[in-house]
Order: C-alpha cells, then sequence, then structure tokens
C-alpha cells in the first residue's frame, strides 16, 4: 500500500493512559475513515525512569527531559513500528514530525 492510498481510507490516532507519575501507556492505532473503526495498532508502556534521568529535576542537565519531548520521540517510535506492519511501500522519512503529523486527523506532536 502506498502513503496516498493509507491517507485515502485510514488515518492515526495517538493514545497516552497516565498510569502514575512516572509511566505511561501509549498507543498508535490505524482507524478507518468510513466508520472510524479501529483496523491495528501498537502500544508500548514506558517508564520516565528507564531513561536515567530524572525528568521531574532536569533544569541541571545539559539536554533536559520534559515529558512532552519524550512522548514525542515515542511517537515518532511506534510510527516506524506501525509502517511496517501496514506494509507501506514508498515512505521513506519517518523522523520528520511534520512528514508523520499528515498521517494524523489531529497532530499528535506536542512541540514542533
Amino acid at each position: 500500500m502506498t502513503t496516498e492510498e493509507f491517507k485515502k481510507d485510514y488515518y492515526l490516532e495517538k493514545i497516552y493512559e497516565r498510569i502514575s507519575e512516572i509511566e505511561f501507556d501509549c498507543k498508535l492505532i490505524v482507524k478507518r475513515k468510513s466508520d472510524n473503526a479501529y483496523v491495528t495498532g501498537v502500544k508500548t508502556k514506558t517508564n520516565i525512569l528507564d531513561v536515567s534521568q530524572d525528568i521531574t529535576d532536569t533544569r541541571f542537565a545539559i539536554n533536559p527531559i520534559t515529558w512532552p519531548i519524550y512522548l514525542d520521540d515515542i511517537i515518532i517510535m511506534l510510527f516506524n513500528l506501525l509502517i511496517f506492519r501496514i506494509s507501506l511501500t514508498d515512505i521513506y522519512e519517518t523522523n520528520n514530525k511534520r512528514n508523520i503529523a499528515d498521517f494524523f486527523r489531529i497532530n499528535p506532536f506536542y512541540e514542533d
């Protein structure tokens, strides 16, 4: 399937579910435009302590990590996994937020 064929009939949706102060369930799902039915998706559970930096106290870090930055990167990772599942044949650049946002009805990213 090409990206244009995909975009004509489907769209992506992100779903975040906060489990605790340090954990989120993150899902990226494919929905059919005609009836908003779930088609497929990928899910991951993320724990901020896994990145070896306390997100609540990053003011002294060289590269501070915030939830929005961290969750934006998770969207990119899940998108890359999902394109293999749905077999998009003509997509080459998957780290550009604007390119990925075109697959969603609502821009999923916190920062541009």
